[in-house]
Order: structure tokens, then sequence, then C-alpha cells
């Protein structure tokens, strides 16, 4: 487990978003609020499909909050439980 994460926040652009999956070489990533906990995940799989539906429909997504596009159901587990 990496204790030292990337994180995003709802208010973060989707183009930020993806400039920082491509820097850091991920796919996706926890979005916190500014308390620190966690609202949801964004993802590749997120962005892809919404910047596809924004072609299809002519639309404009960079401006975009991430707020709109995470997934906000998320299933978490507590730190110390044994993943066996």
């Amino acid at each position: 487990m990496t204790k030292k994460l990337i994180t995003f926040t709802p208010e973060q652009s989707i183009l930020e978003v993806m400039e920082l999956f491509a820097k850091h070489n991920i796919s996706g990533g926890p979005v916190m609020n500014d308390d620190g906990f966690l609202v949801g995940i964004i993802s590749e799989a997120d962005c892809m499909k919404q910047i596809s539906e924004s072609r299809y429909f002519n639309m404009p997504i960079l401006d975009k909050s991430v707020e709109r596009f995470m997934t906000k159901e998320v299933e978490t587990i507590p730190h110390d439980i044994s993943i066996f």
C-alpha cells in the first residue's frame, strides 16, 4: 500500500487531472474534500467516457470539474484489515 497518494479535489478541472495522470503514470485517484475526507474516485475511464460524449454532442469538457465526473459511490475497507 502506498502512503504518499496523489489526490484530487472536486473543484479541479478534468484537464488538470488528465495532465497529472500522464505525468505520474497513473490511471486514477481519490477525490478528497477540504476536510480530507474521501468523496469520490476519478479514473481515466471516467474522463474518457465524458470526453467521447462531449465530442459526440460537440460540447466542451476541459473546463468542467472533477465533481461532475467522479464516481461517488466508493467502497472502502479499514486500513488494518487483512486482505486474506
